[in-house]
């Protein structure tokens, strides 16, 4: 059985078990295995215990555990955030890739940091739309500077949301879409974990090199599971 939630996919089987038939040979049964393994659930697990293998048992458990089919009311319209966001940067894929790693990391920390469902849900969304000013600050300025992000998207993002959130979500998420380049006076795990997934794209990215990025993980990463992401990727 396949359960989606945001962009996850969970795998769960049924648990069944299964005697020998009468005459059945074990070349049969072998075959039978091999079948199971080579389906879709068989990947999964393959998947799951290769992952196993190189994270502590701890975060394994947080970052692939079964998760219900839903993690709440907020996540009712995230697929429209995600259509409105795409389409917004239509013809700019660079922008799209970007949001959608950054939405990833910041899922990941998220769920492994075991943050509530409403702070998760505000963490998904701002994931999202937190580039949302670049468009304008580059029509407006001619560039896509942070500060000039910071100016312009929240008023940007209010509108993209209004009539998907409740008030006090769209708040807290134009709020981040505000401070996303400031470092500084963080006052959430949704703030945090937001800096830390922009960086781990931005990294990457922006080819910055061995020094700048130790100096990044030094100062900006508090979370464990963003520090483990940042040293296991970037070697620092």
């Amino acid at each position: 059985m396949r359960f989606f939630v945001g962009d996850f996919v969970y795998f769960k089987e049924a648990t069944t078990t299964r005697t020998r038939e009468p005459g059945e040979n074990r070349a049969a049964r072998r075959a039978v295995f091999r079948e199971a393994e080579n389906s879709e659930q068989g990947y999964a697990r393959r998947s799951q215990r290769r992952i196993a293998q190189n994270l502590p048992k701890k975060r394994m458990a947080n970052l692939v555990s079964t998760l219900p089919i839903t993690y709440g009311e907020y996540t009712m319209n995230i697929e429209q955030v995600f259509a409105r966001m795409i389409e917004y940067y239509s013809h700019d894929p660079k922008q799209i890739h970007h949001f959608l790693k950054v939405h990833s990391f910041a899922m990941r920390i998220g769920i492994a940091e075991n943050l509530d469902e409403r702070t998760l849900s505000i963490l998904e969304i701002a994931a999202i739309v937190h580039d949302i000013g670049i468009k304008a600050a580059r029509e407006k300025y001619g560039s896509g500077a942070g500060n000039y992000q910071e100016e312009l998207g929240p008023a940007i993002a209010k509108a993209m949301l209004e009539d998907l959130y409740p008030q006090d979500i769209v708040d807290r998420v134009c709020y981040l879409v505000s401070r996303h380049h400031t470092y500084t006076d963080i006052d959430g795990m949704d703030y945090q974990i937001l800096l830390e997934a922009d960086f781990l794209v931005n990294i990457y990215e922006g080819n910055m090199s061995h020094d700048a990025t130790r100096s990044v993980l030094e100062k900006v990463f508090k979370t464990n599971t963003g520090k483990w992401l940042c040293t296991t990727m970037y070697q620092v």
